[in-house]
């Protein structure tokens, strides 16, 4: 159906259609493999405004890539073949074949759409969150010309208007002014791709996480605690953590909305008077950050060029010079303070250099999970570094301290999975609080730690009843956000 209307042009013309034809057809094939087995999900028009982020994390997706999959291009040689075969015998087009051509082009063209139209979901009815929900419904072509029609529709402004339902519910939200019961500091570090399962974990009487682990007598900690990432993945964390919102079903919010406005834990902070700063030892427009952190109520932002420029592991600087320069640039913050830091020397494909692997591995063969475990227990030592460094100038008992990790180690740990109380382990990460404050004693949340916790619920969980009061269903997160 969708090649039949070449049969209207000359022979010539019609051959490299065809051959167009099929290496579009192979190519959106791959990329969906490809991008299928880091995200789980299918390729959407709505990630064109990621195109930008590739060339950085590109090594990672390196690993994805399997020799057998470029047998999707084996039609593509036979068709090549058979190019040159009629290249001397060229097949004749009639009139009569022209227009049966043109009549199944109409056909098909009216069957393939009005399937689609009939069964896209009205107003009153949940869309599916997934890519892959439609396209067992639509097929692969069914499911790629819906994206595409919905693509040139978003362009163009149709259907970006509010339901009855979401204008009578931002109507009726007021958000209110924080009330802080204490001045105290708030750090959060997010730890790229850390899970659960690295925690507690020793690997030839090796502990993975020795200083983590040891937190754990400290800290509480939610071993339960799943990760809400989608498409943006890193940048999906940091939306959820900051807004109690759930990202975007394709791309990321960070890339397609960085200039909305946004109910934020931020900006709620920095008007109940704390200094607000995001650190982040990478590009700043990197995710489009430099905007959304802006918008999103942060003063400062702490990127690639105030951190020193040496000894970078992987992507950017390595993680124990990231977060001990991170604790010093807080003592530039006026108190109290809400410092936000992404970590990033765990993030894929775990480069490292050779004298930075101190762990035993033996009996694990795959190159890509040592390299993991490397990383992990590297950046263990980082935030063992910035812990001590918080206590020694006193900021650790005067903050309320948070480490969790963004999302799940995909590759490494997908072949790995149980089920737990809430869902697979393999979604599990790792959250971690502080749980003294010489002003506020202990918290009163130790018998909730096994509970199933989520980011959106993050700072609701850790700071609601303790540190800041935000009226019932006024967090953010609780209206609807996205202006």
């Amino acid at each position: 159906m969708m090649t039949s209307w070449a049969l209207l042009v000359k022979t010539k013309t019609r051959r490299w259609i065809l051959f167009a034809s099929l290496f579009l057809h192979s190519t959106l094939l791959i990329s969906d493999v490809w991008y299928y087995r880091y995200f789980g999900n299918l390729l959407s028009v709505a990630l064109l405004s990621d195109v930008g982020q590739m060339g950085d994390v590109g090594g990672g997706f390196l690993t994805l890539i399997q020799p057998t999959d470029f047998l999707l291009f084996a039609d593509l040689v036979l068709y090549t073949a058979v190019l040159v075969y009629m290249r001397k015998r060229p097949a004749q087009v009639t009139g009569k074949n022209r227009r049966i051509a043109a009549a199944g082009f109409v056909i098909g063209l009216t069957a393939f759409v009005v399937p689609l139209t009939v069964s896209q979901p009205n107003d009153d009815e949940q869309a599916p969150i997934s890519n892959m929900r439609e396209y067992y419904e639509y097929g692969f072509w069914g499911y790629h010309g819906l994206d595409l029609f919905r693509g040139i529709g978003d362009q163009l402004g149709f259907g970006g208007d509010l339901t009855g339902q979401e204008e009578t519910r931002l109507g009726t939200s007021t958000p209110t002014d924080v009330k802080t019961t204490a001045d105290t500091n708030v750090i959060m570090l997010q730890l790229e791709s850390f899970q659960t399962s690295v925690i507690g974990q020793t690997i030839n009487g090796q502990e993975l996480t020795p200083n983590l682990n040891a937190l754990r007598d400290e800290m509480l900690y939610f071993p339960n605690f799943y990760h809400q990432t989608h498409e943006g993945r890193t940048s999906d964390a940091e939306f959820t953590v900051n807004t109690s919102l759930y990202p975007v079903k394709s791309g990321s919010v960070y890339t397609q909305y960085g200039d909305h406005t946004f109910d934020a834990l931020p900006e709620r902070l920095r008007q109940a008077g704390y200094d607000t700063a995001a650190m982040h030892a990478f590009d700043k427009t990197f995710w489009n950050r430099d905007n959304v952190y802006d918008n999103i109520g942060f003063n400062h932002f702490f990127s690639k060029d105030d951190y020193p420029a040496q000894d970078v592991i992987g992507m950017a600087l390595n993680d124990k010079d990231f977060l001990t320069t991170s604790v010093e640039a807080m003592d530039t913050l006026a108190e109290p303070f809400y410092a936000f830091m992404v970590a990033l020397t765990s993030h894929t494909p775990y480069d490292i250099p050779e004298e930075e692997k101190r762990l035993d591995l033996t009996g694990y063969d795959d190159p890509l999970l040592q390299n993991y475990y490397h990383t992990v227990h590297y950046v263990d030592a980082a935030v063992g570094l910035m812990v001590d460094q918080l206590k020694a100038n006193g900021t650790w008992n005067n903050s309320l301290v948070v480490f969790y990790g963004d999302h799940r180690e995909r590759r490494t740990l997908q072949n790995k999975t149980r089920i737990t109380p809430c869902r697979p382990d393999s979604l599990r990460a790792a959250w971690f609080v502080s749980i003294y404050f010489p002003q506020l004693g202990q918290l009163d949340l130790l018998h909730r730690q096994e509970r199933c916790r989520y980011p959106r619920q993050l700072f609701r969980r850790a700071g609601r009843q303790h540190l800041f009061h935000f009226p019932r269903n006024d967090l953010p997160g609780d209206a609807v956000a996205v202006l």
